[in-house]
């Protein structure tokens, strides 16, 4: 049985505090220094080497790390993290970023869906649509080749891209497989952006937009990406709202070009309830709504705007029920949702 504890809490952590430190200067100093580089180096894939020679530890500092990984149950929870089970005890979900990479135990399932198929397959869409931006198939409005990639993505989203692309950018222009320049803008900062902008050719750039906020909306515009839009607009969820889901759908009942109105929202507050009884007695448009949030445990905060399920009110179900009953079909899952969206602008045209 996994038990989950807060580190300092185990009896190892407390002897590792008491071990003494390593002092870095003198073990990287001379002969010692080229020992002890050659030394703590363990191999890996594709010739790799993972070198620690510059961390703190030395053989006493290790064997109380194995310890304290042993009293931690470090590798049963890493088995039962990469098998599916529910790891983040606190929002109770599944944590899967490791599929990404691969499948390395039992066939990981949620939600009657293989989690690893779902990664792979979008793993495939991200290179058939990279493939097709340096064959020239995807060009700009002009038909010419796109030579720069912009990442867009603050608060820390870029630093996993830029990471890799410094490491490699030399490496790909010695072994002639270099593609494409990337540049990033991370800051909110104006400057930050006009920096990357007058730094390239804005013709020739193709802009990639990568965050985990708002991650619904892009991913639901990416579903539907076959229809197209006439405008895309964030309202309501943070503590001080701006913009009502009910402004936003009298915006777009008023707007000519909109056929359709596609609506997501999430858990906690009544925005979504509000919006179902305006529509019932004034759209004259389809409209569909996902709505997030439905395994989220009732008291604790979901993401940065606060949605949160409080004293059994705002949840999931009770704005899917909402929705329904005034005839606006929810989607499950954003999938579902854009199917639900083809099939209604399918029924107007």
């Amino acid at each position: 049985m996994l038990n989950w504890k807060n580190l300092d809490t185990l009896a190892s952590y407390q002897e590792l505090e008491k071990t003494d430190r390593v002092n870095l200067v003198e073990v990287m100093s001379g002969e010692n220094g080229a020992d002890r580089v050659k030394n703590y180096s363990i191999p890996m894939v594709e010739g790799l080497t993972y070198n620690y020679a510059a961390k703190a530890v030395d053989n006493q500092v290790l064997e109380v790390l194995a310890k304290l990984a042993e009293e931690a149950q470090l590798v049963e929870k890493f088995e039962s993290l990469y098998n599916g089970a529910v790891i983040n005890t606190g929002e109770k979900r599944l944590v899967l970023h490791q599929l990404t990479r691969g499948q390395l135990g039992n066939k990981v399932e949620a939600d009657g869906v293989d989690k690893r198929e779902f990664y792979v397959t979008q793993q495939k869409r991200i290179a058939e649509f990279a493939n097709k931006v340096h064959a020239g198939e995807i060009t700009n409005a002009a038909g010419e080749k796109f030579t720069t990639v912009v990442q867009i993505g603050i608060g820390g989203s870029d630093l996993g891209p830029r990471a890799m692309y410094l490491a490699l950018e030399n490496w790909a222009k010695k072994n002639n497989t270099f593609k494409m320049e990337a540049k990033f803008i991370s800051n909110v900062d104006p400057d930050d952006a006009a920096a990357v902008l007058n730094s390239i050719d804005v013709a020739h750039s193709l802009f990639v937009l990568v965050s985990k906020s708002g991650t619904l909306t892009y991913q639901l515009m990416g579903e539907l990406s076959d229809i197209g839009f006439t405008a895309c607009l964030g309202a309501g969820g943070d503590p001080i709202v701006g913009t009502t889901l009910v402004e936003a759908l009298q915006a777009f009942e008023a707007d000519e070009n909109t056929k359709a109105v596609m609506m997501i929202g999430e858990i906690g507050g009544n925005a979504e309830q509000d919006a179902a009884q305006w529509a019932s007695e004034h759209m004259t448009k389809p409209v569909v709504a996902y709505i997030a949030g439905f395994t989220a445990p009732e008291g604790k905060q979901m993401g940065h705007a606060g949605a949160i399920v409080s004293g059994g009110k705002g949840t999931a179900q009770d704005k899917k029920e909402a929705l329904e009953a005034v005839g606006i079909k929810v989607g499950r899952t954003p999938a579902q949702a854009a199917d639900f969206m083809r099939k209604a602008i399918a029924a107007i045209q």
